[in-house]
C-alpha cells in the first residue's frame, strides 16, 4: 500500500453560504475508488482525501497495489479522517460512507463514519438543479456548468477496468491514470462549492420602477416565495425615496409598498390544474388581468397563449415567476 501526498500552494475558496454549513469545523473532502459497486464482493483500492493547512491544499491518496491491501487503506484512512469534524463528498451519503462503514464493520473495526458530520454536495445539487438550469446531477455536468476542466479523461467504470489490468501487469502508466482520476475527483470537489455563489445569484432578483420622478429599486429572493392554497405571495425590500406608502388592489392581485419598513409585498391568485403528462400544476391565466400581461410561459409544455405555469408538481418555475412578478409590479405603476 502506498500513500501519495501532494501539496498545492493555492487558496481554498469557500463561499459564504458554504462557510455557514461548515461552521468553522475542521473539514476535509474525500472520495473512494472501488473494484465495483458491491460492498460485500468488491474492494476499496484507493481513497483520496483533501484538506487545507498552512495556506496550502494537501491531497493524500491511499493506493492499494492489490485488493488484499484494503485493510491497510482502511487503517490509514481511519487515522486521517479522525482528525476532522466535517467531511464533504459527492454522493458520499449513499455510496462512499455506507461502503466504508460496511468494510469497517466486517473487519471488526471499532469505528464508523458519522453521517451527521457529512455534507453531500450531490444533495445540494439535486435540491437546486432546476434553479441552476442543470440537465442532470452528474459530477461532470456540474463541472462543465462551473467551467472546470480536469486533466483526467477516464470514467469511474474505466478506472475499475484499468485497475484489474494494473494488478496483472503492474504497469506504472496505468497506475498513474487511476491516481489522476481520483486526484481530479478530489481536487475539483472543493471547487464545486462555487455553486453556492451561483445559487445565491439565481435566487436574488432586482429591478426598478418609477413613481412620479422617484426611481425605486426592488429586490426579492425566490426563497421568500410562499404558496398557500392557490395564492402566491412574495415579500421583498425597496430603496427609500420620499414617497408615501401605497397599496394597489386588483381583482386577482394585491401589491403593498411599505415605505416605513422599506418592503413590498405582492400576492396573486392562481388556478389548480393538470398538465398533458398528468402532473399537477398551479398556473396563472393572463386573461384575468386588466394589466395586459405579455409574459410567455418558459416550460416545454404546449399551452394556450394565456397560460403561465407557476408550479409543476413540487417544482416552482422560477423563470415564469420572476417575469410575472416584475411585469405585474411595473405595469401597476404605468
Amino acid at each position: 500500500m502506498e500513500i501519495i501526498e501532494k501539496k498545492i500552494h493555492e487558496e481554498l475558496y469557500i463561499p459564504y453560504e458554504a462557510q455557514k454549513l461548515f461552521d468553522s469545523k475542521r473539514t476535509c473532502f474525500f472520495d473512494i475508488e472501488t473494484t465495483g459497486f458491491s460492498r460485500q464482493k468488491d474492494s476499496i483500492i484507493l481513497i483520496g482525501l483533501l484538506y487545507y493547512e498552512n495556506n496550502c491544499i494537501v491531497i493524500n491518496q491511499l493506493f492499494a497495489n492489490n485488493p488484499k491491501e484494503e485493510t491497510l487503506i482502511l487503517s490509514d484512512f481511519k487515522s486521517l479522517i479522525s482528525k476532522f469534524e466535517c467531511y464533504v463528498t459527492y454522493n458520499g451519503d449513499v455510496f462512499d460512507i455506507p461502503f466504508l462503514n460496511y468494510k469497517y464493520k466486517s473487519k471488526n473495526y471499532d469505528f464508523q463514519l458519522n453521517k451527521n458530520k457529512s455534507i453531500d454536495l450531490l444533495k445540494i445539487v439535486r435540491t437546486n438543479k432546476h434553479k441552476l438550469g442543470l440537465t442532470d446531477c452528474k459530477l461532470k455536468t456540474v463541472e462543465k456548468f462551473l467551467d472546470l476542466h480536469r486533466d483526467d479523461k477516464i470514467t469511474g467504470k474505466e478506472s475499475i477496468e484499468l485497475y484489474k489490468k494494473y494488478v496483472r501487469t503492474k504497469d506504472e502508466e496505468i497506475k498513474e491514470k487511476i491516481l489522476m482520476h481520483n486526484h481530479d475527483d478530489i481536487y475539483y470537489l472543493p471547487k464545486i462549492l462555487k455553486l453556492f455563489d451561483h445559487i445565491d445569484e439565481k435566487m436574488n432578483y432586482e429591478f426598478c420602477i418609477q413613481i412620479d420622478k422617484n426611481v425605486i429599486n426592488l429586490k426579492f429572493n425566490l426563497n421568500d416565495i410562499i404558496i398557500s392554497g392557490d395564492v402566491l405571495s412574495i415579500k421583498g425590500s425597496t430603496s427609500q425615496p420620499s414617497i408615501a406608502s401605497q397599496a394597489y388592489y386588483g381583482t386577482n392581485y394585491t401589491f403593498i409598498l411599505d415605505n416605513e419598513k422599506s418592503t413590498f409585498n405582492l400576492r396573486f391568485d392562481m388556478y389548480n390544474g393538470y398538465l398533458s403528462d398528468g402532473k399537477k400544476c398551479l398556473y396563472v391565466d393572463k386573461n384575468d388581468y386588466s394589466l395586459n400581461i405579455i409574459t410567455k410561459d418558459t416550460t416545454n409544455y404546449i399551452l394556450p397563449e394565456n397560460i403561465i405555469i407557476i408550479k409543476e408538481e413540487h417544482r416552482l418555475i422560477y423563470d415564469n415567476i420572476i417575469s410575472i412578478v416584475k411585469e405585474i409590479i411595473c405595469k401597476i405603476f404605468k
